[in-house]
């Protein structure tokens, strides 16, 4: 799941460098300084995994991603965002098989919201996924 949205967002970024300038498989430590903003990194991926038959499937229950923003002033940060967030939706609708081509990858909610870091608000966006089944093993 992470490489598949990795590759996905990174390719993007390649080709749009003022609407995601890094991607992360995690949250920085730090957004002063650590990574160059805006910046795209994948939340929690908790899973569960059942076998039947030789077939491993794993299941992420609901995962969620961010786009962190630069600060500026609200007028930029907001007309940036905005469309962030139509572009990014665009891209997750339009690759369905990001994670693997016998799984469904359906973005299902963006929330606007604020990241923290060392008492400091940044602009950011929360992408959020619906449950994903990926199955491993004998075909």
């Amino acid at each position: 799941v992470q490489y598949g949205i990795k590759t996905l967002v990174a390719a993007f970024a390649a080709a749009n460098p003022t609407i995601v300038r890094s991607v992360r498989t995690f949250r920085p430590p730090s957004f002063a300084g650590s990574t160059s903003l805006p910046v795209f990194y994948i939340g929690n991926l908790d899973e569960t995994i059942t076998h039947d038959q030789g077939i491993r499937t794993r299941t992420f229950s609901g995962f969620s991603c961010y786009l962190v923003d630069q600060l500026g002033t609200i007028d930029d940060s907001n007309d940036r965002m905005n469309f962030a967030a139509d572009v990014l939706t665009d891209l997750f609708t339009s690759n369905v098989h990001a994670i693997s081509g016998a799984s469904i990858f359906q973005h299902v909610s963006t929330t606007d919201t604020e990241e923290s870091d060392k008492g400091i608000l940044y602009p950011a966006l929360e992408f959020q996924f619906a449950e994903t089944k990926i199955a491993e093993g004998r075909t």
